[in-house]
């Protein structure tokens, strides 16, 4: 999944943690965590609504410095 950057440093920095978050998902650790299988498929489905979230509002303003 590719992440967009707003240009906005707070939210930008924040992005960067759940992405983090997101990534970590995978790993044998998360996978021995007390999430279940289908907590861990929830969470993905909802960083990629966050994701598309995220695209709209790159363009809105990428369109806005032009």
């Amino acid at each position: 999944m590719i992440w967009y950057k707003t240009g906005n440093t707070w939210l930008d920095n924040k992005m960067n943690e759940i992405m983090q978050f997101n990534s970590e998902l995978n790993t044998p650790a998360a996978m021995n965590s007390p999430l279940t299988d289908e907590e861990r498929e929830t969470l993905h489905r909802r960083f990629k609504s966050i994701n598309l979230l995220l695209t709209k509002v790159a363009k809105r303003e990428a369109k806005k410095r032009k």
